[in-house]
């Protein structure tokens, strides 16, 4: 499939060295020695796309007022309440 862009950030290139092959940022090629054994040089190889691992967990916080959460928990308790009170409605209705 043909690129309609050029999304590429990184470069790889090849120790001549040790033969490591080092992906460094595209835009800072020049100056770079290997990672592996601080010898060069390094040549070009071509472009690489950096892929991130995928989040296995999300961590989220939230802050919640003292007040504002127990007006919450005595409003889901009255809901609670009525669902009761129409669930023992509709059964006296279905018993006659």
């Amino acid at each position: 499939m043909a690129r309609t862009s050029d999304t590429a950030d990184y470069m790889v290139t090849q120790c001549q060295a040790c033969g490591m092959l080092n992906v460094i940022p595209r835009e800072y090629p020049d100056g770079r020695v290997c990672a592996d054994c601080s010898g060069g040089p390094l040549m070009p190889m071509g472009y690489a796309i950096l892929q991130e691992r995928p989040t296995n967990r999300i961590t989220v916080q939230v802050d919640v007022e003292r007040d504002q959460l127990d007006r919450l928990i005595e409003d889901v308790a009255a809901v609670n309440d009525t669902v009761d009170g129409i669930i023992q409605k509709i059964g006296k209705i279905k018993e006659g």
